[in-house]
């Protein structure tokens, strides 16, 4: 059990590294994990050029109760439109397999002059499952949900 748990924990410390990553566009490459199974934490501590500790969070175990998860608020056709992008001053939402995914940070794409802006305000489930559907997932977070 224990060398389950010790897995558990690297692929979680491995995890956290992957959306450091994917957040800022860097990723050091030389790192030691060391964990800490009195205080139940994990370090990485980056060996290349940085020595300062990069991460130190606590490891959650499976059998641990995860908090109660949060309302998200929910959308319709209607509300939804407003998010197309032609306001600027508004986010650009685009509802997808049920969810609405905030696209803001694309704003080239999904924006009035950007190639996807058809897709923006609108539920795009339809298109998306043929293809981007993924794209939206990886990058964007869910901000609400969606039912017309």
């Amino acid at each position: 059990m224990t060398h389950i748990r010790t897995h558990i924990r690297l692929v979680v410390v491995f995890f956290i590294v992957l959306c450091i990553y994917l957040y800022s566009g860097e990723i050091y490459t030389t790192f030691v994990v060391d964990t800490d199974q009195i205080n139940n934490t994990a370090t990485i501590i980056d060996t290349s050029s940085q020595p300062e500790i990069l991460i130190d969070t606590p490891i959650t175990t499976v059998n641990e109760e995860s908090p109660a998860p949060t309302t998200l608020p929910a959308y319709t056709t209607a509300s939804l439109a407003q998010f197309n992008g032609e306001d600027p001053t508004l986010p650009i939402y685009i509802a997808f397999d049920g969810d609405v995914y905030d696209v803001s940070s694309g704003r080239k794409f999904y924006g009035p002059e950007g190639t996807y802006h058809f897709l923006a305000g609108s539920d795009g489930t339809s298109l998306l499952k043929i293809m981007g559907g993924d794209i939206i997932k990886k990058k964007y977070p869910v901000i609400g949900t969606f039912s017309p």
